[in-house]
């Protein structure tokens, strides 16, 4: 049945916010609104209506019934509702009822919504009191200051990069849910998020005397096709420093860009950044992590397989030393140019700089 239709079959939610439930039988007019389990879906209203808020709640149970209604899954959505009750005053963001009805769809589209949510109490109001839900993601995404983490140090500095990532996906996801978003928002939103995250931690740990890597951004996350659970894959070029040991720099580059790696993988109590594969550059697994851009050019140029340049066509220069990674374009030889640039403005480092 079109959960359009539930909300005109008469069933109110208001006897179980008031806690009149005389048998069992009273539990068909949830099953029509759509729960899967009407029985928790009754306590779960028992609980709503029996708090401190439960006037707030009692005085929109149609409104209730209706939105949960047409939410995708109405069982998590009132799950998700009642437990951030418990924890959350929503009674101002949720007094305006295109607010709640757009909440209660949010909540219903994915159990990642929810538990943000519960994690992070503020992001309710975050999202309905300043308006972020509206807000186009890729522009708020552009406008996130690396200054707040450039340089910045401590153990909770990974943990404040969490919760940031975390903030961020809700505003996708959310606009996502409510159609508020084109696809091709939601992808380039992504892929800019985790630019952005690779770009701080990048100025967080890396050594000030050794110059920044180009990283290189292939697979999704070069062609800007990343989900909400995607690994990304990346490829290391370095650019040798006149003056300085060429071997010696490249091992002490590529301990810095395993240390890198590590805190992109680092599980903290606000969960990990990302998956991190590195399995695509030349050589795979048993490779040098990191190779000079002339060796990369190279080895593209006269050795790479059919499969490698393919892969090449959607690679981006994402962090670190910008401008040396899109020198890789073109590559000699290559039927292809190859678009190693990042059209989201300049970005400067030691080693090089954006252009």
């Amino acid at each position: 049945m079109d959960p359009a239709e539930n909300t005109l079959a008469g069933a109110t939610l208001e006897p179980w916010l008031l806690n009149r439930i005389a048998d069992e039988g009273d539990l068909e007019p949830l099953a029509r609104i759509g729960f899967a389990v009407p029985g928790e879906a009754a306590r779960n209203l028992v609980r709503l209506g029996g708090g401190s808020t439960a006037p707030f709640w009692t005085e929109r149970a149609d409104i209730l019934g209706r939105g949960i209604a047409n939410t995708p899954d109405p069982d998590l959505a009132l799950t998700a509702l009642q437990r951030l009750d418990e924890t959350t005053d929503l009674t101002g963001t949720f007094a305006d009822s295109d607010n709640l009805m757009s909440f209660l769809r949010i909540l219903g589209a994915g159990s990642f919504f929810g538990e943000t949510m519960i994690r992070a109490p503020d992001l309710p109001g975050w999202l309905f009191d300043r308006e972020e839900v509206r807000r186009n993601a890729v522009e708020a995404i552009a406008d996130l200051d690396h200054t707040a983490t450039e340089g910045g140090s401590g153990a909770g500095f990974l943990e404040d990069l969490n919760r940031l990532k975390r903030r961020e996906l809700l505003r996708i996801g959310a606009r996502a849910a409510l159609g508020s978003s084109p696809v091709d928002e939601e992808w380039r939103a992504l892929a800019d998020l985790a630019e952005h995250l690779l770009q701080s931690v990048l100025f967080e740990g890396w050594p000030t005397d050794l110059a920044y890597p180009a990283v290189i951004a292939v697979g999704k996350l070069g062609g800007r096709e990343l989900n909400f659970s995607s690994d990304i894959d990346l490829i290391f070029t370095l650019t040798p420093e006149p003056g300085r040991d060429p071997t010696a720099t490249m091992h002490q580059t590529t301990l810095a860009v395993e240390r890198f790696v590590e805190s992109l993988t680092r599980y903290t109590s606000d969960g990990s950044l990302y998956r991190v594969d590195l399995r695509l550059r030349p050589g795979g697994d048993r490779a040098p992590l990191v190779r000079s851009r002339q060796w990369m050019v190279s080895y593209y140029a006269a050795q790479g397989a059919a499969w490698e340049r393919q892969m090449l066509v959607k690679a981006r220069s994402c962090a670190g030393d910008i401008e040396s990674g899109t020198r890789l374009d073109p590559l000699p030889g290559t039927p292809d140019t190859l678009h190693l640039s990042n059209p989201r403005g300049p970005r400067s480092g030691r080693g090089g700089s954006s252009s």
